[in-house]
């Protein structure tokens, strides 16, 4: 039984111009010790599914799925007492930037101590030594004296470390991290990626890490799941999707990526770039919804609904000529 199930999970989302249709028909499973990367471009829907998931979403929004299960329990249906201790205990957040996730008027030892206080015991010392350790273990020294300073007395990269802290304290079976490596420079980039891998194999711990960085993708999942205006459009093993995306969006956005490999003297390589714009999802989508900015379009894209996963297929690649669209890949 996978840690966490996701079955056509959708996201509506109320606004002034209508009803935003924001995530549509997603599956995803996660493993336990294993990192699914979701990635796409800016407002595809990845933080949208990832708050759903702990009954985060803000009150425009509503969320339906056939099937939200933690540990093969229904979340749907859990109470907000059931939710709370879900948030921590169950599933440990990581935000995006750490100073929104932490509160800037509580000291670092305070917010580390209120999650074991919360979900693991009510012995104040016995939070405190928890909150030193995990502090230590995710390389702050002098873990003790930063109990007592704020936010505000730490960088971004000591920050974002303390809120890794926080995520594990209680001991979470499964990690959602919310692009948790973008504000930071490269070199704490790396040391991050490097403490949550450590950290994973030590505990065994599902991690669902959300980002736009195909780099972060290639050092650190498993498997990968790629979405566009609020659908995954292709999922697989992280090497074989970088290595030879199915579908045309994957395909796009690597062409994005700036090369590591020299190119031969006196040859330029040109950076690829995807035309046109996301598509408005108020209303209903016909077709595929990345018809307009595929350079391989054909008629039957602007009219047919793309399945999600053709029958027998483990993996999902929702595009009507996946195959033939290899081919000319390759050619």
């Amino acid at each position: 039984m996978a840690l966490l199930e996701i079955t056509d999970l959708n996201i509506e989302v109320v606004t002034g111009s209508g009803v935003l249709h924001a995530v549509r028909g997603i599956d995803l499973a996660v493993n336990a010790g294993e990192t699914l990367c979701i990635v796409g471009e800016s407002g595809c829907g990845k933080s949208l599914m990832a708050l759903s998931i702990t009954g985060l979403l803000p009150p425009v929004a509503r969320c339906s799925a056939t099937r939200l299960a933690f540990e093969g329990h229904d979340i749907q249906h859990l109470s907000r007492r059931e939710l709370e201790d879900l948030r921590g205990k169950g599933i440990g957040l990581i935000f995006q930037d750490p100073m929104t996730g932490l509160n800037p008027t509580m000291t670092i030892g305070r917010q580390l101590m209120e999650v074991h206080l919360r979900h693991v015991g009510r012995d104040r010392e016995a939070a405190k030594t928890a909150a030193v350790s995990f502090l230590t273990r995710v390389g702050i020294v002098n873990a003790a004296t930063r109990l007592r300073q704020y936010p505000h007395e730490l960088s971004g990269g000591l920050r974002q470390r303390v809120m890794i802290a926080m995520a594990l304290m209680a001991h979470p079976r499964l990690i959602i991290a919310d692009e948790p490596t973008t504000a930071l420079d490269v070199t704490i980039q790396a040391q991050v990626l490097s403490l949550l891998k450590s950290l994973q194999r030590e505990h065994g711990i599902g991690l669902v890490f959300i980002t736009h960085d195909l780099g972060v993708v290639a050092a650190i999942a498993d498997r990968v799941a790629v979405m566009y205006a609020g659908e995954v459009v292709e999922t697989g093993d992280a090497r074989d999707v970088l290595a030879d995306p199915r579908h045309p969006y994957t395909r796009a956005l690597i062409s994005c990526v700036p090369s590591t490999t020299p190119s031969p003297a006196g040859v330029s390589v040109e950076l690829g770039m995807i035309p046109g714009r996301v598509p408005l999802l108020h209303g209903r989508i016909e077709g595929c919804a990345f018809a307009p900015r595929c350079a391989l379009v054909r008629d039957r894209c602007n009219t047919e609904t793309v399945p999600a996963r053709p029958a027998g297929a483990v993996e999902i690649c929702r595009c009507l000529f996946a195959m033939e669209k290899r081919e000319s890949f390759h050619a």
